[in-house]
C-alpha cells in the first residue's frame, strides 16, 4: 500500500481512508498488496523529545504500583 502510494498509484488520501475506514475501501489491484518482505529493515527511528518524556510519565504514573 505504501508502496503503491510513493509510486503515484494510489494518493495519501487513499492511505488514509485505507487504515481509517478499511470497509469503505474499494478493491484495488492485486499488485498493490503483494511486496515481499524479504530485505526490509529499519533504518531509523525518531523521537520528538518532549513528547518522549510526557509518554514515559504517564506510562509510569498508569503502570507503576
Amino acid at each position: 500500500m505504501l508502496l503503491a502510494a510513493g509510486q503515484g498509484i494510489i494518493s495519501i488520501d487513499d492511505v488514509r481512508r485505507m487504515v481509517t475506514e478499511p470497509n469503505s475501501v474499494p478493491m484495488l489491484p492485486p499488485e498493490i498488496y503483494r511486496v515481499p518482505s524479504h530485505g526490509l529493515y529499519l533504518a531509523n527511528v525518531e523521537y520528538d523529545d518532549e513528547g518522549l518524556l510526557n509518554q514515559m510519565l504517564i506510562n509510569l504514573y498508569y503502570y507503576l504500583p
